[in-house]
C-alpha cells in the first residue's frame, strides 16, 4: 500500500480489512463428562476465522481461531487472557479452528494443566492455565475411607446402557446433526454422527446409502475440527460408495466432492482443491444447466483458493459468478449475496480498482447498517474498508470521518487492544499523515505498529 515518502521512524506494515465468507463462534469452551457431572472449564469464547481473516491478523494465510469473550472469575482471566487474542496451540497441538481448539480441551480433565500459547499485537506469548471444573457443577466426591483393617476398595459404577442402533431413527439423527452444523457445534455433533454410521451400518451395510451419508457427516465434522487425517478417509469413503450408489454426478456425491476441496485447501493442498472444486462445480452446471444455489459456496471456495495464491485474475470471475447466482436465487440484501459483494470488493481494492470497489463497499455498508446496526462488527469493517478506499483515492475529506468513526466505534465496542482496533489507529494514521498533521499521525502509528 503506497503511502507516500515515510522515514523508519513512520515505516509499518498495514493489513486490509477483509469479508470472510462464514465466521462460526463457538461457546465457552467444556468438555464431554470425564466423570459425572463434570466438565473441564477454560472460561473463553472463540471464533474460527477464515484464512482471510487469519491473513488480516498477521498469521499467513491459514485458518486459526481468536478469543472472543473472557469470563470473569475464569481460569483465562486470572492467567492474563484477553478478547482479540489469537490462540495458536494447546500443549503444543495447533489450533486451526474453534471447533478444533474445543475438542483439545475435551480431552482434558478438571484440574489439569495446559500451555497455551496464544498471539496478541504482534507478539506470541505462552501461559499456563490450571482448567477448573465449570461453575455450578458439583465439585468431585471425596473417595470413601476404608473401615479398620480394610483396604480401600474401588466404587462400582453402574453399568452405562449402550445405544440400539437398530432402533435408531435415522432420520431424526441425521436432522439433528445438520442442525448442530449449521450451529458451529461440531464436536457436540460427532457423537450423534458416530452413532448414525453405527446404526446405518448394522441395518443395511456398507452399501446402504445411509451409511454413506453418515462417514459424510463425520468427515464434515472432523473437518472443521482441524483433525484432517480423520476427515480424508471418510470423505474419500464417502466419496467412493457415493459414486457407486449415485452416480458420479449425483448432487450428494458433487456434494462429497467440495467437501473434499475444503479439505485439502486447508491442508495446503491447492492442485488437489482446484481438481475437487472444478468437479464440484462443472458437475453441478450440468445438473441444473445454470449457476445453481449448491454452487455459490464453492464459486466463493475456488476463488479464494485462487486469490491466496495472487491469481486475481482467475478469482474475479468466479466470485463476479457467485454473486449473480446469489442475487437471482436469494435476493440482492441475502447475507451470502452481500458476502459476495465484500469480497469483490475487497479483490478490487487489493488490485487497486477503487473506482469499482468503491459501490461495492458502500451497498455493502448500507446493508450492513440497516440489517445490522451502526455499531455492529461487521458494519465497521466496510466502514475502514469505504474509509481505506476513499484514502487511497486521495479523497481525504471523505475518508477521514470514516476512519475516524471506524477507530472510536470499534475502541468502544471491541476494547483499545483489538486488532481490529489498531488496524483502524492505523488507518487513520496514515490517512493523518498524508494531510501533513504529523503531530497526531505519529501516536496513532505507533499504536498500530504493536499488532
Amino acid at each position: 500500500m503506497a503511502v507516500g515518502p515515510l522515514t523508519r521512524q513512520w515505516r509499518m506494515v498495514l493489513a486490509i480489512c477483509c469479508m470472510a465468507i462464514a465466521g462460526l463462534t463457538a461457546p465457552a469452551l467444556s468438555q464431554e463428562p470425564r466423570a459425572p457431572g463434570q466438565h473441564a472449564y477454560l472460561g473463553v469464547g472463540l471464533s474460527s476465522l477464515s484464512r482471510w481473516e487469519a491473513l488480516m491478523r498477521g498469521l499467513q494465510l491459514r485458518p486459526a481461531a481468536a478469543i472472543s469473550k473472557v469470563e470473569a472469575g475464569s481460569p483465562a482471566a486470572a492467567a492474563g487472557l484477553q478478547s482479540g487474542d489469537i490462540l495458536l496451540q494447546i500443549d503444543g497441538k495447533a489450533v486451526e479452528s474453534a471447533g478444533k481448539a474445543l475438542k483439545l480441551i475435551a480431552a482434558k480433565t478438571p484440574g489439569t494443566e495446559v500451555a497455551l500459547r496464544f498471539r496478541r499485537n504482534g507478539r506470541e506469548k505462552t501461559v499456563r492455565v490450571e482448567l477448573a471444573v465449570k461453575p455450578g457443577e458439583p465439585a468431585p466426591a471425596p473417595a470413601p475411607e476404608a473401615s479398620a483393617g480394610e483396604a480401600a476398595k474401588p466404587v462400582e459404577q453402574p453399568p452405562q446402557p449402550q445405544p440400539q442402533p437398530q432402533t435408531e431413527d435415522l432420520a431424526k439423527l441425521d436432522a439433528e446433526i445438520g442442525e448442530l452444523y449449521r450451529r458451529g457445534k461440531y464436536a457436540e455433533a460427532l457423537p450423534l454422527a458416530e452413532r448414525y454410521a453405527a446404526a446405518a451400518l448394522q441395518r443395511g451395510g456398507d452399501n446402504f446409502p445411509a451409511y454413506a451419508a453418515a462417514i459424510n457427516w463425520e468427515g464434515a465434522l472432523y473437518k472443521e475440527l482441524g483433525r484432517y487425517r480423520e476427515a480424508e478417509p471418510l470423505l474419500q469413503q464417502a466419496l467412493g460408495l457415493r459414486e457407486g450408489e449415485l452416480g458420479p454426478q449425483h448432487a450428494s456425491t458433487l456434494a462429497t466432492a467440495g467437501l473434499l476441496g475444503q479439505l485439502y485447501a486447508a491442508k495446503g493442498q491447492p492442485d488437489k482443491a482446484e481438481a475437487f472444486y472444478r468437479r464440484a462445480l462443472e458437475g453441478n452446471q450440468r445438473l441444473s444447466g445454470k449457476e445453481g444455489q449448491q454452487t455459490i459456496g464453492t464459486l466463493y471456495d475456488l476463488g479464494m483458493l485462487y486469490a491466496g495464491q495472487g491469481k486475481g485474475q482467475a478469482a474475479e470471475p468466479l466470485y463476479r459468478r457467485g454473486l449473480e447466482a446469489s442475487e437471482h436465487l436469494l435476493g440482492k440484501d441475502h447475507p451470502v449475496t452481500i458476502t459476495g459483494v465484500g469480497v469483490l470488493a475487497m479483490l478490487y481494492q487489493v488490485q487497486g480498482r477503487f473506482k469499482e470497489a468503491e459501490p461495492l463497499f458502500r451497498r455493502a455498508l448500507d446493508n450492513k447498517e440497516r440489517t445490522l446496526g451502526k455499531d455492529n462488527p461487521e458494519t465497521l469493517n466496510f466502514v475502514a474498508n469505504l474509509g481505506e478506499c476513499y484514502r487511497r483515492q486521495k479523497r481525504l475529506d471523505e475518508a477521514g470521518p470514516l476512519l475516524k468513526r471506524a477507530l472510536e466505534t470499534r475502541e468502544r465496542v471491541l476494547g483499545k487492544d483489538h486488532p481490529d482496533t489498531l488496524l483502524s489507529a492505523g488507518h487513520l494514521g496514515v490517512l493523518y499523515k498524508d494531510q501533513g498533521r504529523n503531530d497526531e499521525a505519529l501516536p496513532l502509528l505507533q499504536r498500530a505498529a504493536q499488532r
